[in-house]
């Protein structure tokens, strides 16, 4: 199982957004809504390096 892992960035309209997400070695996409302007964003997170190598 993996680690909690925050992302964070600017959305278009100023505000921040950031939310929390699992980590480990699979490919993860998340979704987040801005809470000024309702603008949903898709996140993927890919390992580059897996764990162990």
């Amino acid at each position: 199982m993996g680690d909690q892992m925050e992302f964070q960035f600017e959305c278009g309209c100023g505000e921040s957004v950031s939310d929390f997400t699992r980590g480990n070695d699979e490919e993860i996409t998340t979704r987040v809504r801005c809470s000024e302007c309702d603008t949903v964003y898709a996140l993927t997170l890919t390992p580059i390096v897996k764990q162990g190598e």
